[in-house]
């Protein structure tokens, strides 16, 4: 019997160490940020890889005017390529020296700060964190200041100046891998996969660090669902489609850890790279969803 776990991401609420990636690029991941009004004002997704120069890159959007393409280098730097100059740039140092910031058109320059404070903000309380200082360019009301980033998790907050004076933007949603890291800290909601010969066994689990129940509602008797696609995109299996389920609401009551189990078939499909999402299908609060790579040999 064969079996493959994807699930490797570390709980992030407490320490982590500072060697850590600063900013994860997986495919799939994502992050929302929002002002302290509440409005989400900037959302940043990891794409797919390709290859640039003779290098592999991820697509990366929403941190910067436009989309990027962006590698580690080194534990340290993060770049990009630069297609105007067929070469890479500085995206990030985490090393202390400067760099130009792409994230601006104002012509600023930043490095890492030698200390940074714990961060306490909507995703969680971090002990150790990198935080990024830039200087003023020429644009004289709009920049960025500063820049926090979360071992294992990324960006976790980001300073502007505008003319309405500084705007901060806060991590409130961060799906990463098979982890999905919601504005409540004491939740966390994950997927993990163990393929088996012509099925995958998919477990769902949302851990409730608090001390307070959480209440889910369901319109009916399917309280999960898991949705396959093709490295096109394309759904290629959806659970609940051959499923009845009976029309009565149900309510889900949960404090500690709720798991969802259940065997997906997969014997039909061909080989190759697929994605596997993992959601409840509660109609109210919070939604929880979280999506693992399926590789089938």
């Amino acid at each position: 019997m064969k079996q493959i776990v994807f699930l490797s991401l570390l709980s992030l609420v407490g320490f982590a160490p500072l060697e850590a990636d600063p900013f994860p690029l997986v495919a799939g991941s994502a992050w929302v940020y929002r002002n302290a009004s509440g409005s989400e004002l900037m959302t940043i997704r990891v794409g797919e890889a390709a290859e640039r120069g003779g290098l592999v890159f991820h697509r990366l959007e929403g941190y910067a005017p436009k989309p990027i393409w962006v590698r580690q280098a080194s534990p340290k730097v993060y770049t990009y390529w630069d297609e105007a100059r067929r070469k890479e740039g500085v995206l990030w140092r985490f090393d202390g020296e400067e760099f130009m910031a792409l994230a601006t058109d104002c012509g600023q320059s930043g490095a890492l700060s030698p200390s940074a404070s714990p961060y306490r903000g909507p995703i969680g309380y971090f002990e150790q964190v990198l935080a990024i200082d830039y200087r003023p360019g020429r644009c004289a009301d709009a920049g960025l200041t500063r820049e926090i980033f979360g071992p294992w998790l990324g960006l976790l907050e980001r300073r502007e100046t505008t003319l309405a004076g500084e705007r901060t933007l806060s991590l409130v949603y961060a799906q990463i891998g098979g982890i999905t890291y919601v504005q409540e800290p004491s939740l966390q909601f994950s997927l993990s996969l163990a393929l088996m010969e012509s099925t995958v066994q998919a477990r769902l689990i949302l851990h409730n660090r608090d001390g307070r129940e959480i209440v889910l509602r369901f319109p009916s008797g399917q309280e999960f669902d898991f949705i396959i696609r093709n490295e096109a995109g394309q759904v290629v299996y959806r659970w609940s489609e051959d499923k009845f389920f009976t029309q009565a609401e149900v309510t889900r009551r949960i404090q500690g850890e709720a798991i969802w189990q259940t065997a997906v078939p997969v014997g039909t499909l061909r080989r190759g790279l697929y994605s596997v999402e993992g959601l409840l299908v509660n109609t109210d609060g919070q939604r929880f969803s979280a999506t693992v790579p399926l590789l089938l040999p």
